[in-house]
């Protein structure tokens, strides 16, 4: 079971609409760019953030710097005494 959900975003402008164009379905990218562009982003983006998290206070760490904990399961909050 899953209780904390990462996605794959940026903050770089440039970045966050590379990413948005990859994930559009609708748009005609040729289907081997567009698997470069989502294998690079898995291994930059989603590795790397997935890797910092080992413990339980890392994990706390990283729920701590997000705008609002709206999808995180009460379970997690409760389990961190969060509101």
């Amino acid at each position: 079971m899953m209780h904390v959900f990462k996605g794959i975003d940026s903050s770089d402008k440039k970045e966050q609409q590379r990413i948005v164009m990859l994930l559009d379905l609708s748009n005609n990218m040729a289907k081997e760019e567009r698997a470069n562009g989502l294998k690079k982003l898995l291994r930059e983006i989603l590795i790397n953030s997935i890797q910092e998290v080992n413990s339980e206070e890392d994990l706390l760490s990283e729920l701590k710097k997000r705008p609002h904990l709206n999808d995180i399961p009460l379970v997690v909050k409760r389990h961190f005494n969060l509101s």
